[in-house]
């Protein structure tokens, strides 16, 4: 669990994936927050940059809450993870993109296929491959 924050592994995982998926709503929200509370979003769109994630997707949180987005970053219910289409098959250990962060990855992942390197949306990082397992 992550003192500072009170937030759980899990939590900052899906705040980050939160974050991740709904990046341009964020930035037009916390548009007229703080210098710091701004910074704290380039800082986790930075693939160069070592940050605390938890301690930047708190300032995100309450930025976003003082915008008047009363579920902030960490206010959402389910799952915020791209998940398989329905009716397609899932092997046990199906091949996934996921998150390129080692500390604090996001939970958001993605079918990787023909074309283009898949890239976060976050951070332009390319995606890790991995597995999916069940």
């Amino acid at each position: 669990m992550n003192q500072a924050a009170g937030r759980s592994a899990d939590q900052v995982a899906r705040g980050l994936a939160y974050v991740c998926e709904h990046r341009s709503y964020i930035e037009r929200a916390i548009a007229e927050s703080s210098d710091d509370q701004r910074a704290a979003l380039t800082r986790l769109t930075d693939p160069t940059g070592t940050t605390d994630v938890a301690a930047d997707l708190e300032q995100i949180h309450r930025a976003l809450r003082t915008a008047r987005d009363s579920l902030g970053v960490y206010g959402q219910a389910g799952v915020r993870g791209l998940v398989h289409a329905v009716g397609v098959e899932q092997g046990p250990f199906e091949p996934v993109l996921r998150c390129p962060r080692r500390e604090y990855p996001c939970t958001r992942f993605a079918q990787p296929g023909p074309g283009a390197v898949s890239k976060c949306a976050l951070t332009g990082m390319e995606l890790a491959r991995g597995e999916l397992q069940q």
